[in-house]
């Protein structure tokens, strides 16, 4: 049987994780750790529980948070791409920018976009089934002015 919640547990010294998440639901894919020190390593593992039952903690990862990261858990794209443009020396006006984050949505500076628009390598084109469109991408992320509608 699956697990019917998990927590985070982290620290800064590796095999001791004294903080602890609160008890996730079994399908959450995701949980931010706030409060954290730059430049300070952590360390972190995920543990399963299975009614009140806690299972071994999963490999230990670890991460660094640096000053100037890129805020991906705010969810406001204009913040992101504000901090993506910096770290990535993109001049605003080298044309739209489009980021994939780490929850997979795309932020741009229009906003973000839907979970189900994708990447097509084949291509080359930004895929929006929702709407119907194939966007073709050209070179360093720009994206045409005119889309292409699909069938």
């Amino acid at each position: 049987m699956g697990a019917t919640g998990y927590r985070v547990r982290w620290g800064t010294v590796s095999g001791s994780y004294p903080h602890s998440s609160p008890v996730l639901p079994a399908d959450a894919r995701q949980w931010s750790i706030t409060g954290l020190v730059t430049e300070q390593t952590y360390y972190v593992v995920v543990q399963a529980e299975y009614n009140g039952l806690w299972g071994p903690p999963s490999e230990e990862d670890s991460a660094v948070p640096h000053v100037g990261a890129i805020p991906w858990d705010s969810g406001d794209a204009r913040s992101i791409m504000s901090r993506v443009r910096y770290v990535t020396n993109s001049a605003a006006d080298r044309g739209m920018l489009d980021v994939i984050g780490p929850d997979e949505r795309i932020y741009s500076d229009e906003g973000v976009r839907h979970s189900d628009t994708y990447f097509d390598l084949k291509s080359f084109s930004l895929i929006t089934p929702q709407f119907g469109f194939e966007t073709p991408l050209r070179g360093r992320g720009l994206i045409t002015p005119v889309g292409k509608r699909i069938s």
